[in-house]
């Protein structure tokens, strides 16, 4: 009782200090689960099926509900009128979905289902990270004959490891999280 400082004690874990991560305003670093994320793909899926669909009906007029790991989004080598419509409101639809992601860090899927992508600290994702890295690329790999497919299922299978991350969010070092009630999404 001299005024010194105790010595520290050698047994004792190692403390680190936080600060805390500079999220979105009235979000919650809660993981979004895979329900909501789910229902989020959903959303974004059925956006991209419309913007598909006049490839579809000018077909053999049949339409086929299910799902299709690996199937490429769009075919750019379809030259017909309606795969020319087809190419161009999925690119269209692209163009949204990729400015409300970079500006807000949520598809109108993840908007709907109440969830952002952010970084692993919770911070904003960039534009590299959020939407080439966890967007386009998926949305590209079913195009590469054989593998791309491969590598599209073992993408989406990935939510059911302990972190609730996709592949793609473990290659853009991103996560997402829910967004509390009181923010307007």
């Amino acid at each position: 009782m001299d005024g010194t400082p105790p010595l520290p004690n050698p047994y004792e874990p190692p403390r680190a200090e936080m600060a805390e991560a500079a999220g979105a305003p009235g979000e919650v670093d809660e993981l979004a689960s895979r329900w909501r994320r789910l229902g989020a793909a959903l959303v974004d899926g059925t956006l991209l099926a419309l913007a598909g669909a006049a490839r579809t009906l000018a077909g053999d007029g049949t339409v086929q509900c299910g799902v299709q790991v690996g199937n490429p989004a769009f075919r750019p080598d379809d030259l017909s009128t309606p795969g020319v419509v087809s190419t161009v409101l999925f690119l269209a639809l692209m163009a949204v979905q990729s400015h409300f992601i970079a500006s807000g860090g949520q598809s109108i899927g993840k908007r709907v289902a109440r969830c952002r992508i952010v970084t692993m600290s919770g911070g904003p994702a960039s534009f590299r990270d959020a939407v080439v890295l966890r967007t386009w690329v998926p949305l590209l790999l079913p195009l590469v004959p054989i593998v791309g497919g491969l590598v599209a299922l073992v993408d989406v299978l990935f939510i059911f490891g302990p972190s609730k991350r996709c592949l793609h969010d473990r290659i853009a070092g991103t996560k997402v999280v829910e967004v509390a009630d009181g923010d307007p999404a």
